[in-house]
């Protein structure tokens, strides 16, 4: 009798043993867990009374489109297109082909164009030589037409093979194929060009074309890989050397003058770059710093007025991006910050059971909505038996409670996320301990 209590007694913790450590097993060395809060909306605004055919607002943080107004509507971009020319010269720099002291010899055509009414304000001259900065300089600070014509003519040989780079490198960005079409380096009208610097087979009304969410697409990656484009571009003048005369003359830049007359506001103008053209009208793509929120924003009206009155559409690009920023709001989350459902992680072996985690990288969303609102993760499987863990261990999940997120061609609208654990925990050698965890989680 006793022996077969003994085999009950034996038979029951044997039991109890091998179904609690299947249990462990099957729940504890993977464990997710998932928690959502209030579902946001971070669709963007669409403009209904911006006078103007067509606009968009970027945050610079992440590329979320903010606002928009016909954003996929292909229009001219007159001379904003030499900011594909500035964001192709650089590239060329950053992999070594070309230098910023490379000087290019201006030809005749160049020179021609450079003196030409109503075309000109910073004169190139034939058989003189310039470096690639000057020119890049004049032609983003002052837009330059025949600058930029040289520098395309220096990358690629010729305005019909700088053409075809243009478009393979918006291509490159994923730009959608009916939302541009590139012509030139400067965005003149080919009619409005001289000599070799015209292309053939091609109409004198042909130039440059874009959409707004396209502009803002090469505007993002040109200030985004390119950050000290921006330095060059707040200049309030510039000094362009003539060596030919013995002289430098100087110029008062686009961003000066529009942050002149645009006055004192929540909004810093850090940089500017038109375009105007009869077919386009005026546009403006303005890079802002929004002093209250610390954000960095691109903000672009096209066609916003005749391009007789320029000063429309600056202003226009102001309000597109004050409207924009009054409905909606930036939730801001920085490094070692917790995140609703993924906000610790707990361990079998390890000396502290229990791990707080934080983002490994700071978050940055906007929501057009006015109101106290929070973001929460995935839970996420992770390996519990692990016998340590440190600070520099990732885990990845993704935030579950923004729906309708947008973001600029070629840049990622997931939400994904890293955290890292904001301590680092030993193994513990106490298998009974471990054991425990094991039955009471």
């Amino acid at each position: 009798m006793k022996n077969k209590f003994l085999k009950y007694i034996l038979g029951f913790f044997v039991t109890f043993f091998i179904v609690s450590f299947f249990i462990g097993v099957m729940v504890n060395i993977k464990t997710k867990t998932n928690l959502k809060s209030p579902i946001l909306d971070a669709s963007p605004i669409e403009f209904q009374n911006l006078n103007a055919k067509s606009s968009t607002v970027v945050s610079m943080s992440n590329g979320q489109i903010i606002a928009q107004k016909d954003s996929n509507k292909m229009l001219p971009m007159a001379s904003t297109a030499k900011l594909m020319t500035a964001y192709i010269l650089y590239s060329e720099i950053k992999k070594g082909k070309i230098s910023w002291n490379d000087r290019v010899k201006i030809s005749n055509d160049i020179s021609e164009l450079s003196l030409t009414d109503g075309l000109a304000n910073v004169p190139l001259y034939s058989d003189d030589t310039y470096t690639i900065k000057n020119l890049l300089i004049s032609m983003l600070d002052v837009s330059a037409n025949a600058s930029a014509m040289a520098i395309g003519n220096f990358i690629s040989g010729s305005p019909d093979e700088f053409a075809k780079l243009m478009n393979q490198t918006a291509k490159e960005m994923k730009l959608p194929i009916d939302q541009y079409k590139f012509y030139n380096a400067s965005g003149l009208r080919n009619g409005d060009l001289i000599g070799s610097l015209k292309l053939n087979n091609v109409s004198d009304d042909s130039e440059n074309e874009i959409s707004a969410s396209a502009l803002a697409t090469l505007s993002y990656n040109l200030f985004k890989k390119f950050p000290e484009v921006s330095n060059i571009m707040q200049q309030s003048e510039i000094e362009f050397p003539q060596n030919k005369l013995g002289l430098v003359q100087t110029f008062l830049t686009t961003t000066s003058s529009i942050r002149g007359f645009l006055g004192v506001n929540d909004y810093k103008l850090l940089a500017a770059k038109t375009g105007s053209s009869k077919k386009a009208g005026s546009v403006l793509v303005g890079l802002f710093f929004q002093k209250n929120n610390l954000q960095n924003y691109i903000s672009i009206v096209m066609n916003g007025s005749d391009m007789n009155d320029p000063s429309a559409t600056w202003e226009k690009t102001l309000l597109a991006l004050e409207s924009a920023d009054s409905k909606g709001q930036f939730l801001n989350y920085k490094i070692g910050e917790s995140v609703k459902g993924a906000e610790k992680i707990s361990f079998l072996s390890t000396e502290k059971e229990t791990i707080d985690l934080g983002l490994s990288k700071p978050i940055n969303i906007w929501i057009n909505e006015k109101k106290v609102a929070n973001i929460s993760a995935n839970g996420f499987s992770y390996n519990r038996s692990l016998s340590s863990v440190s600070k520099k261990d990732v885990f990845k999940t993704s935030i579950n409670n923004v729906k309708n997120l947008k973001k600029v061609y070629g840049v990622n609208s997931g939400l994904k996320i890293k955290l890292s654990p904001l301590e680092s925990s030993k193994e513990n050698w106490n298998p009974l301990e471990a054991w425990y965890r094991y039955l009471i989680h």
